[in-house]
C-alpha cells in the first residue's frame, strides 16, 4: 500500500464503544491534522468522553475515490443497521434512523393542510405526466403484487350477467356519445376539484 503522505486522503470509521454507535467519514488531509469529523451530535459526544471513542483508517487513496468508497459503505452499513450511526446523511442523501421517522410522524399527525394550498398542487400537475407514468415494474415486484391478491374475495367474484343485462349494456355503449380530449381534460379539472374541496371541508390530514 501506498505511503499516506502520497495520497490526497482518507476513509475512516469511528466507533463509539459505550452506545456501539458508528460514524464513517472521509477526510482531505493528513492523519495527525487533529481533524475528528463533521458530525455535531458525535463531535460533542467525543467532546465529553473521548475515552470512550477510536478511530480505524479503513482506506488510503484519492479523494474521489474515498468518497465513493465512503457512500457505498455507509448504504451497506445503514440497510442492516440503521440505529446504530452518528452519520445522518451519505452524499445529498439524508439518512433516517427510526428515531428520527417517528419523530417526524409524530410531529405531522394532526396537521391539516392550509386552505387553497391543495387546490394549488393540483393545478399545478394539469397537463404533466403521473409520477410513475413510464415505470416498468420488475419480475419480482409483479410476482409480489400478484401473491398478495391470491386468494383475495371480491363482490363481483363467481357474478355472471344474464343476456338481458349483456345485452341492455351493449345497447348503452353504442349510443354513448364521444368525449374528445378537451371534455376529458375538463371532466378532470372539474372533478379534481370537487375532491379537493371535499377533502379541504372535512379537514385534510396528511
Amino acid at each position: 500500500m501506498a505511503n499516506q503522505t502520497e495520497l490526497d486522503g482518507f476513509t475512516y470509521c469511528w466507533s463509539d464503544h459505550a452506545t456501539g454507535k458508528v460514524y464513517v467519514g472521509i477526510h482531505l488531509g493528513d492523519l495527525s491534522d487533529g481533524y475528528i469529523c463533521s458530525s455535531k451530535a458525535m463531535k460533542q459526544e467525543y467532546k465529553e468522553r473521548p475515552h470512550d471513542f477510536t478511530r480505524q483508517i479503513l482506506f488510503y487513496g484519492s479523494y474521489s475515490i474515498c468518497a465513493k468508497f465512503e457512500k457505498e459503505l455507509i448504504a451497506a452499513l445503514f440497510k442492516s443497521d440503521k440505529n446504530t450511526f452518528y452519520n445522518r446523511s451519505n452524499g445529498k442523501k439524508i439518512l433516517f434512523d427510526d428515531v428520527i421517522k417517528n419523530k417526524i410522524r409524530d410531529k405531522a399527525q394532526g396537521r391539516k393542510m392550509p386552505y387553497g394550498h391543495l387546490e394549488k398542487m393540483l393545478a399545478a400537475r394539469i397537463g404533466k405526466p403521473g409520477p410513475r407514468k413510464g415505470v416498468s415494474l420488475s419480475e419480482e415486484t409483479r410476482k409480489k403484487i400478484s401473491d398478495s391478491k391470491r386468494g383475495v374475495v371480491t363482490s363481483k367474484m363467481g357474478h355472471k350477467h344474464t343476456l338481458e343485462t349483456k345485452k341492455k349494456m351493449s345497447e348503452s355503449a353504442k349510443n354513448r356519445p364521444v368525449i374528445t380530449e378537451e371534455t376529458r381534460l375538463k371532466l378532470s379539472i372539474l372533478a379534481k376539484a370537487d375532491w379537493a374541496k371535499r377533502k379541504q371541508e372535512k379537514g385534510l390530514v396528511y
